[in-house]
């Protein structure tokens, strides 16, 4: 016997599936993006000045490690796949430009979706 599904588990599902949307991932990248390249300028081009390259550095691991949490979660619930959310989480490590393209080009749709 199974139990009917709980209510609460199903609205939170959903919650979470609109948070985790495509669209707010490929936003959060793209500023994650800026933060990162602020980060470049601020390192490489501009000499180190503080505390510019302190938050910039800061705001890019942040981010990062939300990115991580979100791409696992959003391939949890089938809304990226696996691959695409490995490149999130392994190549977006040395920037997010990789992670960006992946999303706005659209790998991360499933070719068979499972059902849930």
């Amino acid at each position: 016997m199974t139990s009917p599904p709980d209510p609460d588990s199903t609205l939170r599902r959903e919650r979470l599936r609109r948070l985790l949307s495509i669209r707010n991932l490929t936003v959060f990248t793209l500023i994650h993006c800026v933060a990162f390249t602020g980060l470049m300028v601020c390192a490489f081009l501009i000499g180190k000045p503080q505390p510019a390259t302190f938050w910039f550095g800061f705001t890019h691991g942040v981010m990062y490690m939300i990115m991580i949490v979100a791409a696992i979660a959003a391939a949890r619930l089938r809304i990226l796949s696996v691959t695409s959310a490995l490149i999130l989480v392994v190549i977006g490590v040395m920037g997010p430009y990789v992670s960006a393209y992946e999303l706005l080009r659209g790998r991360h749709r499933h070719e068979d979706p499972l059902p849930e």
